[in-house]
């Protein structure tokens, strides 16, 4: 594994073709947010895992079947990663694949895996609905700027 400097984190822009949109992650490949890109060769870049400082968490990106990176990610992980976090006072990793084909069950087969499921709101011009959420809960969306918003009494009003 080679870490990119950053005025060569250019070099894994071509891995974000064909993925779900993270702005965070073409954020740091641009430049604009701090972050680290550790890549599989520093040129011709085939897959990469980047941290995005904001976020504290990674990214995997690129090529899902390139042996020689997913190999030894783990263990690149433990004996490099690992301590870099600790010195930032984290005792976690988080990690998204770039795309659905990182099966992150198999790559990190080794260990126990927390894993959820990502609630992402999206703004429209809809009416306030209740959808299901996995399990038991419900959620329930209100427009902020409706008269209904103005005339409930909600908990976290004020961090709302």
């Amino acid at each position: 594994m080679y870490e990119l400097s950053r005025d060569h984190f250019y070099k894994a822009a071509s891995l974000l073709k064909n993925g779900h949109p993270h702005p965070e992650v073409q954020s740091i490949l641009e430049n604009n947010n701090p972050g680290w890109i550790f890549t599989d060769r520093v040129d011709s870049t085939r897959t990469a895992l980047v941290w995005s400082k904001g976020m504290k968490g990674f990214y995997l990106i690129g090529d899902e079947t390139n042996d020689a990176f997913t190999d030894n990610l783990d263990d690149f992980i433990r004996t490099s990663i690992a301590p870099r976090m600790r010195e930032l006072g984290m005792n976690y990793f988080e990690v998204s694949g770039h795309h659905d084909q990182w099966n992150l069950n198999s790559l990190f087969a080794a260990r126990k895996l927390h894993l959820w499921d990502q609630i992402v709101y999206v703004p429209s011009n809809s009416e306030a609905c209740t959808e299901k959420l996995s399990g038991d809960g419900y959620f329930r969306t209100i427009d902020l700027r409706s008269e209904e918003w103005r005339n409930q009494n909600f908990l976290n009003r004020e961090f709302v």
